[in-house]
């Protein structure tokens, strides 16, 4: 095989054209091996690219669902600073339903790292009045849970003491 080429050599050094022929040819098949590596590393990137792309949409589309899942929820953990309006419109509830306020206290949490505050209230008034405020149990779209109920009949009034749990979110 050696033998073969050392036979052509003299060939292309004593025609130019075919020397700038030959080396042409080798720089053409450089230049292609280098745009095919090239080509080859681009395809990947792609690849990891529209890969990466889908995770995203994939968790976009889940954040999404369950962003929609909680706005469209009637009742909701609410900020730390609307628990005092919270308080205050359960209070003037009692107003309207024409109960009297006999208690109000916060309990203290036992957990530190707590997302919830919970209080207890004592009113008195007509059995009817205290259902009624029952039934509307609420502050706008606040997130409250029901600890305890305590009803008692004193005097020809209803005592009722509430503890309930108002859900916080930071």
């Amino acid at each position: 095989m050696k033998m073969q080429i050392n036979r052509y050599i003299p060939f292309f050094t004593k025609s130019k054209d075919m020397l700038i022929y030959g080396i042409v040819s080798v720089l053409l098949l450089v230049i292609t091996a280098m745009i095919t590596g090239k080509l080859i590393a681009s395809y990947q990137t792609a690849v990891d690219t529209k890969q990466q792309i889908s995770v995203m949409n994939t968790f976009l589309t889940e954040w999404s669902n369950k962003t929609n899942f909680l706005n469209n929820e009637l009742y909701r953990p609410i900020k730390s600073n609307f628990a005092d309006n919270v308080q205050s419109v359960l209070l003037s509830n009692l107003k309207n339903n024409n109960l009297e306020l006999a208690g109000f206290k916060s309990m203290p949490q036992n957990d530190k790292k707590s997302k919830n505050r919970s209080y207890e209230l004592t009113f008195e008034g007509a059995y009817t009045d205290t259902l009624n405020y029952l039934n509307d149990f609420h502050a706008k779209d606040a997130l409250i849970n029901i600890q305890s109920l305590k009803m008692q009949q004193t005097k020809g009034k209803i005592v009722t003491t509430i503890q309930y749990r108002v859900y916080i979110f930071e």
